[in-house]
């Protein structure tokens, strides 16, 4: 090839190439990605072609083509890149007043009765909280949406249930902010060897066996579990959550002691923390 050569050549491996092959062919792969596949196909196929004339044959820029054959060297993959997206309107803050369990006007209960806020609905709707919200000075302004978005993500449909207990918390925001910092800080603190795992416990669980077998799963849809079920007595259950990784530990023991609790901490958190080399935060 006459000219400046190529940095980035593509070379595949046979396993690559049948791999590539399925993607360009396959009929439910999106558009975009089968330009990717076809891109690296004819990089390895045409390696003294340039970039414009691997982008004529495929149908496409000369700049995306050189995108992702450096691309593909780099990370052999033809995923998008992680993007930071954008930055956040509301605080954690402002979410946990949503969803919380507490009262009083400098919060609010998605799962409250809307009487408590003198508003005259039985049940709250998305757009009645988003309302809500304004009128209590939160925020200035948010979209119905935001609040379907995050009532969504919590599973929480107010407009169908209600909580029957209730944590009445005038210092609710300023116990919540410092925790939901550190949440916010989880995977920045990690990596200076702090580690910030959240615990709680789940007592008095039943063991119910099912006297018909559970449905599977469908898509988006739960596991649909029999009504009728025969007890086996009750479990409770400790656990913690690792903030900056999602993972969860946990244990189930016969009593709810704070023996027991002191042994779940001990027993399976310290050790992980000494094998992370991390000092742990438990909230």
């Amino acid at each position: 090839m006459i000219g400046r050569q190529k940095t980035y050549r593509v070379r595949l491996t046979e396993d690559e190439k049948k791999l590539l092959h399925q993607q360009a062919i396959a009929r439910k792969t999106g558009q975009s990605k089968v330009k990717r596949a076809k891109i690296i196909l004819t990089s390895a196929e045409h390696p003294d072609w340039t970039d414009a004339q691997i982008a004529g044959n495929i149908g496409c820029s000369p700049a995306l083509v050189r995108k992702w054959r450096k691309r593909w060297c780099q990370t052999r993959s033809l995923e998008e890149a992680p993007r930071p997206g954008r930055p956040r309107m509301f605080q954690a803050i402002v979410r946990a007043q949503v969803t919380a369990i507490a009262y009083g006007r400098a919060t609010l209960n998605a799962c409250s009765k809307p009487i408590d806020f003198d508003v005259p609905l039985a049940r709250w709707s998305c757009s009645d909280i988003a309302a809500q919200l304004i009128t209590l000075g939160i925020v200035v302004s948010i979209a119905t949406s935001t609040v379907w978005r995050w009532l969504k993500s919590e599973q929480i449909k107010p407009w169908r249930f209600h909580a029957w207990m209730h944590r009445t918390d005038d210092n609710f925001i300023a116990k919540a902010t410092p925790v939901l910092k550190l949440y916010a800080q989880a995977k920045f603190l990690i990596k200076a060897g702090f580690w910030v795992v959240c615990v709680d416990e789940k007592t008095s669980i039943q063991a119910r066996e099912g006297v018909h077998p559970n449905k599977a799963a469908g898509v988006k849809q739960p596991v649909h579990s029999a009504a009728r079920y025969v007890r086996k007595g009750a479990t409770h259950l400790f656990a913690a959550l690792s903030v900056s990784e999602g993972l969860i530990y946990g244990c189930c023991r016969p009593t709810k002691t704070f023996f027991d609790f002191q042994a779940f901490v001990l027993e399976i958190l310290i050790p992980e923390a000494i094998r992370r080399g991390v000092c742990a935060i438990f909230i």
